[in-house]
Order: C-alpha cells, then structure tokens, then sequence
C-alpha cells in the first residue's frame, strides 16, 4: 500500500531533539518509569493530538465505529478520543489522541482526519466556525506541547513566519500553555492545511525520546487548573498566567511593531471562542492575535477579549462601526486598547 509522502519516518533532525525541559515532565530522565509507556509500547512510541468537533466525532464513531477502525487498519495506528464532555479547555472541541509506530503513519492517519472534516464543510447543520472561517478556509486544530510550540514558532518567531509563507496557510498559536499543551489552529485549503501537519508533526515526535513524552501522549483529558495527583500520584502541571493581574489587561504583545494595533471586546457570548472572534474580525484586515480570556478555575469565558491587528486603520475602521458588531448573535463591545491604559473609548 502507498504511503502518504513524509519526510520524518525516521531520519529525525537531531538538532530539534534537545527540548525537555519544555515538557511537562520533572526533566529526571532515568530516574523513573515513564508514565505511559505501556500504552507506547504497545501502539507505537509516536503520538500526536488534534481537536475535533462533536459532529466529527460521531461522523467516525458512526456503525460501530467503522470509519474509525479503517483509519486504524489502513494506517497501523491508534485512534483514542477524550471522554464524552471532555473538551479541550475553552472550547467545544474533544482531543484526538493519534499513537502510531512511525510518524510516516501518524501523517497518515493526520491525512484521513483532515479529509474526514473536509466532508463535514458541507453540512449545513455544522456550527459555523467549527470547520471552516468566514473566508472559507478549511479550519484545523491541534494541541502540541510547549516544547513542539516553541520550537514550531522559532526564535523571534522567524520559523513559523516562513511555514506560512512556504504553505500559503494561516496558522495560530495560543500564547497560553494549558496543562503543558498549547492550541494551534491552522486555516487554508485541504493541502495546505496537510503540509503544515507535516511539519507539525515532525516537532513533536522530535521529543519522543523525551522522558516527559510518554505521559504527555497518554494524557486525553486536558485541565484547565492544577487539580492535584490523579494516576499515578504526580502533579500535572498548572497553567501558566497570562498576566499578572487579573483587571482585563491585555498581556503584552511583545513586540512595538503592532503597537496601538489592539482592541478590547466585551459581553461576549460563552459559545465565542478564539476562533470565532478571529473570523469575525479578519473582515477588517490581517489579525495577527486573538484571546478570548478563559477563567482557570472553570475553564469558561470571562466574557471578554482581544483581537491585534497588523496595522492600526483595522483598529479605526472597528472602532468607528462599534455599534455594529454582532457575534454569536450577540450585539458586542468594541473599544481601542492601551497597553498603558487599557481599554477605553
């Protein structure tokens, strides 16, 4: 059988493969028993994670799960799908655990999901923004680790700049670590949206050596607060803050390029999330950042958020039509952001 094309079946880069103490392990390589290894040992030492919407969970659960073990048996790989209600924290999406003996197969199995939710694009009866954005682009999520996002944005973040210029794709990196996971949402047609899986791919499985990376790959359930031992009595990492106090405050851009380049977005729905918000407001120009503020310790929105513009007409131009922004069907606040002073009229 012909194997989809993938460059990382073996031959990792070796200078990719250094990342441990990004992961969620206590970084004591040798000292313990990896938690999960079993479940590797068993499936194959790969694994990766995308999130999927209901209706694409029922689509390949369907007859008994069928289309699902095809995927397995075509691809020799493991399929597992977070509990029923088990989202990904501040979305509607369960997570997709793909455990496989060689990345060459978890690129294929990544390549049967992606055409599994192009066939979803046409259902009427889908959510909007679930599986496509407003530009019509096929939209498709994944939960890397820390470590694989840090290495996917690279140094002033000049490699993923060139994986967007090189796939034609627009990708998205949450800034926000959820118990060492981070969203990554990619937007483009169907190849475009595969190439960049491939190079996604590649990344994580570089750390699959990690000692961090077996329990990182078993872990389906994805906590939005530290919530204490569970298995095997070890901590789960808790989520990194996303300011230092919590008044609204935009955290920082980290760069003078997009200064003045921000707005604030208040009473939004609870079924709003990052990606809604940035669709909705792609209409006024290129969004560089979107944050819809999550509360840790229920894991819903705070009701409020921000989109970054690249250039500060997109901010005049939505500040001007402040009384004409509906999102979710809900009428919405539009407000110019300081990084001094907030948001304010």
């Amino acid at each position: 059988r012909a194997r989809a094309p993938c460059h990382r079946a073996s031959a990792l880069d070796p200078g990719r493969m250094k990342r441990g103490a990004d992961g969620p392990g206590d970084g004591g390589a040798g000292k313990q028993p990896r938690r999960g290894a079993g479940v590797l040992q068993k499936y194959g030492q790969f694994a990766f994670k995308v999130l999927v919407p209901e209706g694409l969970v029922a689509k390949m659960m369907g007859e008994k799960g069928a289309p699902l073990r095809q995927i397995e048996d075509q691809t020799t790989t493991h399929l597992q799908f977070s509990p029923r209600g088990d989202y990904y924290p501040g979305t509607r999406f369960r997570i997709l655990t793909i455990i496989g003996p060689e990345p060459a197969l978890i690129q294929e199995a990544l390549v049967a999901v992606v055409d599994h939710s192009v066939e979803r694009t046409t259902d009427e009866r889908e959510k909007p923004g679930d599986y496509i954005d407003e530009r019509g682009r096929l939209l498709f999520r994944t939960a890397l680790s820390k470590a694989a996002s840090g290495a996917v944005i690279g140094p002033k973040g000049e490699k993923i700049k060139r994986l967007r210029e090189s796939s034609g794709a627009h990708i998205t990196i949450d800034r926000e670590a959820i118990d060492s996971h981070q969203l990554a949402t990619i937007a483009g047609a169907r190849d475009q949206v595969i190439a960049v899986l491939e190079d996604f791919n590649e990344t994580v499985q570089a750390d699959a050596q990690e000692p961090w990376f077996a329990e990182w790959a078993v872990q389906r359930g994805i906590a939005a607060v530290d919530i204490g031992p569970r298995g095997g009595g070890e901590r789960r990492q808790a989520p990194e803050p996303r300011a230092p106090r919590d008044d609204g405050n935009r955290r920082a851009h980290g760069s003078l390029e997009h200064k003045g380049c921000t707005i604030f977005i208040g009473r939004l729905a609870q079924s709003t999330n990052t990606d809604v918000l940035r669709a909705y407001f792609e209409q006024f120009g290129e969004v560089v950042d979107a944050d819809v503020r999550i509360d840790q310790n229920t894991g819903r929105s705070k009701g409020f958020g921000f989109i970054t513009f690249a250039e500060p007409q997109s901010v005049n131009e939505c500040v001007e039509n402040s009384e004409r922004h509906e999102i979710d069907g809900r009428w919405v606040d539009v407000k110019r952001y300081s990084e001094s002073g907030g948001h304010g009229g």
